[in-house]
């Protein structure tokens, strides 16, 4: 009974696949291939982890990097401009036209030791979600593209962790739509090798938790996204925990009973 039972939830999820495929796919479309070498990129969240690596992997790419940060780089690179500032706050409109947004700034929420102040809500909803609208109102050029950075914890809620879940998914959602303005990248990021939880913990003054799983490398992921960028692809997905939680997020949609 069991298995019969999984057999019509698989049978009715590939019925509405195919049932919808037509009505879903011109919603996410790929843009035509687009090459970063002479281009200028504004990076958020450019002095470490993965915008770090972003800035980086645009100047090996042969692109010039803005990047705008509360926090200094580690070091100089060459090719990289960096500017203080806060994506809650920070002038966008006054920078001059960018060939590719990168919106990379974030930070993560963790609910395991005591609840979020309203203060701390305000904060992750106003750097993860507004800061990513905020940035993308910065002035581009003719041809000009973005590239969101979003997370598996979009399609992966849990908690400690749910607000963050919570805003990554409206990034992600809001990266889809601005794709009918801009063409836009948006990378689902699974969890990464950076300095986020700590910052955290310097922030909220005790420690933060990460989450137990396998680490990716912030190389690769920079890699990975800008590949995307040049390549035209609307979507990419970093590394195979993520695809994983993806299937089964839609998975869970396709076969819910419909009324």
């Amino acid at each position: 009974m069991h298995a019969a039972h999984n057999l019509s939830r698989v049978s009715t999820a590939w019925w509405r696949t195919a049932r919808y495929a037509r009505a879903i796919g011109p919603r996410v479309r790929k843009y035509s291939r687009y090459s970063l070498a002479e281009r200028h990129a504004l990076v958020t969240g450019g002095s470490s982890g993965i915008g770090a690596e972003l800035c980086k992997e645009l100047v090996s790419r042969g692109a010039s990097v803005t990047s705008v940060d509360v926090t200094p780089p580690t070091c100089d690179v060459a090719g990289i401009t960096h500017l203080d500032g806060d994506v809650r706050t920070f002038d966008f409109g006054s920078l001059a036209p960018i060939d590719l947004i990168v919106a990379n700034a974030g930070v993560v929420d963790s609910t395991r030791h005591r609840p979020l102040t309203e203060d701390a809500v305000r904060r992750v909803i106003d750097i993860n979600l507004v800061g990513v609208a905020r940035t993308l109102t910065a002035p581009t050029t003719p041809s000009g593209r973005a590239l969101i950075i979003s997370s598996r914890s979009a399609v992966a809620p849990e908690a400690p962790g749910a607000l963050y879940g919570a805003t990554k998914a409206a990034a992600l959602n809001y990266g889809l739509s601005a794709g009918s303005v801009r063409p836009t990248t948006v990378a689902l990021v699974g969890i990464t090798a950076t300095n986020l939880f700590a910052a955290e913990a310097d922030y909220q003054g005790r420690a933060v938790d990460p989450p137990r799983s396998t680490f990716g490398d912030p190389s690769e992921v920079a890699r990975a996204c800008l590949d995307a960028v040049e390549a035209g692809d609307p979507l990419v997905i970093t590394d195979r925990d993520t695809l994983r939680d993806v299937s089964a997020f839609g998975f869970a949609f396709l076969t819910a009973r419909l009324r």
